[in-house]
């Protein structure tokens, strides 16, 4: 009897603990979408311009949002963590943010360098600038390509990504994700995620290179650090 006991305890636990996590799942789809609906509606082209969306967003959800912490009272580390998990859902979902804003990347057109030797920069310090989704302000990352890591420090230098990279052909390689603790690319991305890439150009002061991520091609600029 005390077995059984045990055992139905400890299905109802897991099966709970599953619930609590689907529905928060849920939660957060549903406050990207109310998000993404919000956005395109106001027609923002801009990640400095959606503030009103995250305040309507979260005056309108206030018990979905407390429920999802268990909590009376949104801490500012909740809502910013909550900001990031929504941010980085619509980096996947919202069709409208990934056509209309600005994310850093080039918006010239640049061709592709024949015989383009890459073998020099295999090892190196770069900087590049893109806008982030959850905030108004334009991030530097500092990378640093050694023989098998590619190491980026965000936020001023207090957080950062670790991700393998695997060089295949001349002047391209595969990213590989390994870990984060920046709020934003923690939520976006999973270990042993892969991304594509190709470094297409070169000039004396960066480099341009091409990426295939969610079924589209991006070209973003690298700056050298001499």
């Amino acid at each position: 009897m005390s077995r059984i006991f045990f055992v139905l305890i400890v299905s109802y636990i897991v099966l709970t603990s599953c619930a609590n996590k689907m529905s928060g799942q849920d939660t957060v789809d549903n406050l990207s979408n109310e998000m993404c609906q919000c956005i395109e509606l106001a027609g923002y082209k801009n990640a400095s311009e959606i503030e009103p969306c995250y305040e309507e967003l979260f005056n309108k959800n206030s018990n979905l949002t407390k429920e999802y912490y268990q909590t009376d009272k949104l801490s500012d580390a909740q809502i910013f963590e909550l900001k990031n998990k929504v941010a980085a859902k619509m980096l996947y979902t919202c069709a409208y943010l990934k056509n209309n804003f600005p994310t850093g990347l080039v918006s010239k057109k640049v061709p592709k360098k024949l015989n383009l030797n890459c073998e020099n920069l295999k090892v190196g310090k770069f900087y590049y600038l893109t806008q982030r989704p959850d905030s108004i302000i334009q991030d530097t990352t500092f990378v640093t390509i050694s023989k098998d890591e590619y190491f980026e420090r965000m936020r001023n230098n207090t957080t950062y990504s670790r991700l393998k990279i695997v060089w295949k052909e001349n002047c391209k390689y595969d990213l590989i994700f390994q870990e984060s603790d920046d709020p934003l690319k923690k939520e976006m991305f999973q270990k042993g995620q892969v991304f594509k890439y190709e470094i297409i150009n070169e000039d004396e002061e960066s480099i341009f290179v091409e990426m295939e991520w969610e079924g589209q091609i991006y070209l973003g600029e690298m700056f050298k650090i001499r």
